[in-house]
């Protein structure tokens, strides 16, 4: 008996996990085609995060939360680093902000900020999942 709903249980995360990652890619690919209309691209992000929220919480296959040791724990340069993605998103949206005083003809403090979007996303991300705050 005890088989029979494990076995339930499992193709139910299954389903869900397959799911969440058809939420994902349609997110993704509504926001691929749709990247000049706001509203189709907000919709698309929150869709996108649905189901990548219901990949992690139904592609886990142990419930139980691991301990986080000290050699787990990240480091002072993973720390450094996160410090300073933040200060470089700052100064970017700084920067952007003397453009638009100006009249808005650069273009780089744009790039500087998605390149430090992306530097924040990776460094929080992976002193988070260090930190064990990903895991259920």
């Amino acid at each position: 008996m005890q088989l029979i709903m494990n076995a339930e249980k499992n193709r139910r995360h299954r389903i869900l996990f397959a799911t969440g990652t058809a939420l994902a890619l349609l997110g993704g690919a509504v926001a691929a085609i749709k990247y000049s209309n706001f509203t189709y691209w907000s919709f698309s992000f929150m869709v996108s995060m649905a189901g990548l929220w219901m990949m992690r919480a139904y592609g886990v296959h142990s419930p139980t939360r691991q301990s986080t040791n000290v050699e787990q724990r990240p480091g002072r340069l993973a720390w450094l680093l996160g410090v300073l993605s933040i200060l470089a998103a700052g100064a970017s949206f700084f920067f952007l902000w003397v453009d638009a005083q100006a009249g808005g003809h650069w273009t780089w403090p744009l790039d500087a900020i998605w390149i430090s979007t992306l530097a924040c996303a990776v460094t929080w991300g992976y002193i988070f999942a260090k930190m064990g705050w990903f895991i259920n």
